[in-house]
C-alpha cells in the first residue's frame, strides 16, 4: 500500500516539473494551455460576460437565452393538463 502512494506521489511530482497542472476535469494538460483559458475567462469577465451553456453571452443575452428556454420546456408535472384533476 505505501509503496502504490509512492508511486503516485512521484508520479505527480513528475508531472507537475514536466509542466503539466490538472484541469477541470482532472486531466493532465500543459500549463500554457490552462492560462490561455484563464485568460480567456478574465477576458470575457472584465468585457461583462458570463458563461450561459457553454457560451459568453452579455448578461442581457444570456437573461433573454434562459427565459426562452423555461418558455420552451415543458411545464412541471402538477401543472399539466393531463395530470389536473378533473372538475364534475
Amino acid at each position: 500500500m505505501a509503496a502504490k502512494t509512492a508511486d503516485r506521489t512521484r508520479i505527480f511530482e513528475e508531472r507537475v516539473c514536466a509542466g503539466y497542472v490538472l484541469d477541470d476535469a482532472g486531466t493532465w494538460i500543459p500549463l500554457a494551455d490552462r492560462e490561455k483559458v484563464e485568460r480567456e475567462v478574465v477576458a470575457n469577465l472584465a468585457e461583462g460576460r458570463i458563461l450561459h451553456d457553454g457560451r459568453w453571452l452579455t448578461f442581457a443575452e444570456a437573461k433573454s437565452a434562459h427565459a426562452q428556454a423555461r418558455a420552451s420546456a415543458p411545464p412541471p408535472e402538477e401543472e399539466r393538463e393531463e395530470t389536473r384533476a378533473i372538475e364534475p
